[in-house]
């Protein structure tokens, strides 16, 4: 099937597989993307016009494992992903190195996020929840940020409404809401915020 559409730039050609997927999409300079899909719908390549192309693999659940790029001249990149019991993602791998870590607590809340290279820990953030879901904690480790790790305390008021920042145990910042709910006030160490989020 094939379909077209016409703005003030010029014509754009969709061609589209029975299954109403798009196969190729060329646009008004005559530069056309093409587009692979496996048999439950799932996208599985597409070639750019310059030959560059990302493909994709699935597990058993259809949930993308691997992400690959190739292009002419360049060196080919991947990305991994994996879930864990529950299906949640749980860790991203590159080609250069990198990896990214989900960990959850039992109530399905994220309780760490991390980043390495091959140097360790670019980042790592620790999450701590009261029994509502407010987020009350953040332990941060931050490579090259020594000003903003440290550990971070929330406080709430009976609303849910963020009413205190700490760090290391010294005050950050306060805030004070109106009767509808509005945020009036902030105050941090060096000024005040009068009716500004």
């Amino acid at each position: 099937m094939l379909a077209s559409m016409k703005d003030w730039m010029g014509e754009t050609k969709i061609e589209r597989d029975s299954c109403g997927n798009p196969v190729s999409i060329t646009d008004h300079n005559g530069r056309t993307v093409r587009y692979e899909w496996g048999s439950m719908g799932q996208r599985q390549g597409m070639i750019y016009p310059d030959g560059t192309k990302i493909s994709w693999k699935y597990d058993s659940l259809l949930r993308p494992v691997q992400m690959n790029r190739t292009a002419a001249g360049r060196d080919p990149l991947w990305t991994q992903y994996q879930y864990d019991g529950q299906g949640r993602l749980s860790e991203k791998r590159t080609s250069g190195g990198y990896i990214t870590r989900w960990q959850y607590d039992e109530n399905g809340l994220l309780g760490e996020l991390s980043h390495t290279d091959a140097s360790g820990i670019l980042d790592r953030f620790q999450y701590t929840y009261d029994a509502a879901g407010n987020k009350t904690a953040i332990k941060k480790e931050r490579r090259g940020f020594p000003e903003e790790s440290g550990s971070y305390q929330y406080t709430y008021d009976g609303l849910h409404r963020l009413t205190g920042v700490e760090r290391d145990g010294k005050p950050l910042r306060s805030y004070q809401y109106d009767t509808f709910g509005n945020r009036t006030v902030m105050e941090d160490s060096v000024k005040e915020s009068r009716g500004k989020p």
